[in-house]
């Protein structure tokens, strides 16, 4: 990314970051209680996790894994990872610049990395291409060509497409899951 790029891309993520932190904090927050109260233990969990450029990189989460045994808990933590709630106060992350609201997605320490590492100058993103056109292939070759047609190919375009098909997907599966609840509750 040249210069100017960079700043635009930084600035658009100050500002929809700041943005999108105000809408998404009472979610956040009421996840997190119910979490607690149905789980106990910490909320939140720091995760390490590796940038495009094979950096280490804290990312901060809703503690949705290694819960109690307790039906509730597990409810509540399902429906946060299904809705991408967990992931969100790595917008402070996005806020702090070590990571970008849109970018190729930070990658597990444990995995074969030397093939995932995108073109460095390139930020992790909360968001990634791989969202919109590879979320249900659980193998990760796909991921990684996403994240480097992402890093080659970057436009603010781009970004604003991968941010409205990440939206849609996402009330979509909030809607599905609303219509399946009420159709479960009208069949009991």
């Amino acid at each position: 990314l040249s210069v100017w790029q960079r700043l635009f891309k930084r600035a658009f993520d100050v500002v929809a970051g700041m943005l999108l932190t105000v809408v998404a904090a009472p979610v956040v927050m009421l996840a997190a209680g119910l979490l607690k109260v149905t789980a106990g233990g910490p909320v939140l969990v720091r995760d390490v996790r590796l940038d495009p450029g094979g950096e280490p990189l804290i990312v901060t989460r809703l503690r949705t894994r290694h819960l109690p045994p307790r039906r509730l808990a597990r409810l509540v933590a399902g429906a946060c990872r299904r809705l991408c709630i967990d992931e969100l106060p790595q917008l402070c992350n996005v806020l702090t610049g070590s990571m970008s609201l849109v970018g190729p997605r930070p990658h597990h320490p444990n995995r074969d990395n030397k093939q995932a590492q995108a073109p460095t100058g390139m930020s992790a993103g909360l968001i990634g291409l791989r969202h919109v056109e590879a979320r249900d292939y659980p193998e990760h070759g796909p991921h990684r060509r996403l994240d480097h047609f992402y890093a080659e190919n970057w436009s603010i375009g781009l970004d604003f497409s991968i941010l409205a098909a990440s939206a849609a997907h996402l009330l979509w599966r909030t809607a599905r899951q609303m219509l399946r609840s009420d159709e479960h509750a009208m069949v009991g």
